[in-house]
C-alpha cells in the first residue's frame, strides 16, 4: 500500500471551563493563545470557537464540550491531513472495525470537509480536507 503520509495538524482538546483552562496552558506552555491556526474555526462538536496555541507545526485547540452533540470533558481529537479523499480515508477507517460518525461534510466557516470517527482503541481522528478535493 502506497498511500501519501498522513500529518497532525492540530488536536482538539474539549474542557468544561475554556477561560479556565486558557490560563491553565498560558502559564504551561508560556505562551499566548494565536489567531492563525489550522484549527477549525467552529468545530461540529464545540459550544464555542477555539483558543489555540501553536505548538511547532501542531495547533493545540481547546473547544467547550457540547455534551448535546457528544462531547466530554477530557476528549482528545487528532486533526489529521490523511493526504487522500475522505471517502476512501473513511473506507479504510471502516476496515479497521473505526466507527466513522461524521461523514465527509463542509465545516462551517472553513474551506476544508472534515468526517471524524474512533477506533476501537477510542481514538478519534477528525480527518479534513481542502473542499475543493
Amino acid at each position: 500500500m502506497t498511500a501519501a503520509r498522513p500529518t497532525l495538524n492540530f488536536v482538539s482538546i474539549f474542557v468544561r471551563d475554556v477561560a479556565a483552562a486558557t490560563a491553565r496552558y498560558v502559564q504551561l506552555f508560556g505562551i499566548e493563545p494565536t489567531e492563525l491556526h489550522g484549527a477549525p474555526p467552529v468545530h461540529p462538536f464545540g459550544d464555542s470557537p477555539p483558543v489555540v496555541f501553536e505548538l511547532g507545526t501542531v495547533a493545540f485547540a481547546l473547544y467547550e464540550c457540547a455534551p448535546a452533540r457528544g462531547t466530554h470533558p477530557g476528549d482528545v481529537g487528532f486533526g489529521m491531513d490523511f493526504g487522500t479523499g475522505l471517502d476512501e480515508v473513511c473506507g479504510r477507517a471502516n476496515k479497521v472495525q473505526a466507527r466513522v460518525f461524521r461523514m465527509p461534510s463542509p465545516l462551517q466557516e472553513d474551506t476544508r470537509r472534515m468526517a471524524v470517527f474512533v477506533t476501537p482503541d477510542r481514538h478519534f481522528f477528525e480527518a479534513v480536507e481542502p473542499i475543493d478535493s
